[in-house]
Order: structure tokens, then C-alpha cells, then sequence
């Protein structure tokens, strides 16, 4: 991945660890990752966000149930879908006790790592695969028939 990009990190709060933890592992890999963990204090948070989301060409997403019931995340989301559509790449991760057979309809069209019980650095490892081999997605969980 050449160093231009930018990677944002889309977490709901109850997930924060988890993101922070991989993005601490890909920002030591030598990538660029906006989080909101960088926003300083008594910085307007919408204007940072919003400064981050325009900044980012790669959006990595840590999904989890929360994830979809968050204001934030959403909006997040809909951002990275519009840019998508000017090249950028989204990465959704499941997490925590995602059930990937039922995520909504705009998140199941993406190939979506599974990181449901994995540590941070393996999330990371497939976070980095991901980014250098591009049209080897991993394998879609299906349904049970």
C-alpha cells in the first residue's frame, strides 16, 4: 500500500479497544491511520471527523452489532460509500459476536474479514494482507443451508 494513503477508523465506542489495538498494530506496519483518538482536546469532534472521513482513502470499519446501531458510525459509513465510488476501498472487519450472515445489505455486498475471536495482531495481519493483495478478498461466510 503506498504511504499516500490514509487509513480511518470506524469504531462504535463499544468497541474502541479492539479498534485501537489494530490500528496501533498497522500504524507501527508504517501506515497512515486517522482515528479519534486524535482529536485534541477542545477541538470540535463533527469538524475533525468530517476533516478525517475527506483525508482517508481507505476506511476500515470494525463491525459489531453496536456498529450498526451507531449515529456515528453510520454516517461514517455513508461518507466511505460515497467515496467508494471514487476509488476508495473499504475494509469492514467483524468483531465481537457479529453474525455476518445477517449484517444489513450495504455492509454484506463487501468481502468482510472475520475477526470474530481473534487478537488485535492477527486482525491487523489480515488488515495488511488485505491491503497488499487487494483482489484476494477472504472467503464470505455463508449461511447454512
Amino acid at each position: 500500500m503506498p504511504e499516500s494513503h490514509q487509513i480511518f477508523v470506524s469504531y462504535s465506542r463499544a468497541d474502541r479497544d479492539t479498534a485501537r489495538e489494530v490500528s496501533d498494530r498497522l500504524a507501527q506496519a508504517g501506515l497512515r491511520v486517522w482515528a479519534d483518538s486524535a482529536i485534541r482536546p477542545g477541538e470540535d469532534f463533527v469538524e475533525a471527523i468530517e476533516r478525517g472521513l475527506r483525508d482517508s482513502d481507505v476506511y476500515l470499519l470494525f463491525v459489531s452489532p453496536q456498529f450498526v446501531s451507531s449515529e456515528f458510525s453510520m454516517y461514517e459509513l455513508g461518507f466511505a460509500l460515497k467515496q467508494q465510488r471514487s476509488g476508495a476501498t473499504i475494509i469492514p472487519v467483524a468483531i465481537g459476536d457479529t453474525d455476518v450472515r445477517v449484517l444489513p445489505s450495504y455492509l454484506r455486498k463487501f468481502h468482510v474479514i472475520d475477526g470474530r475471536g481473534l487478537q488485535a495482531e492477527q486482525i491487523a495481519g489480515k488488515v495488511l494482507d488485505r491491503l497488499s493483495n487487494p483482489q484476494a478478498p477472504e472467503p464470505r461466510q455463508h449461511a447454512a443451508a
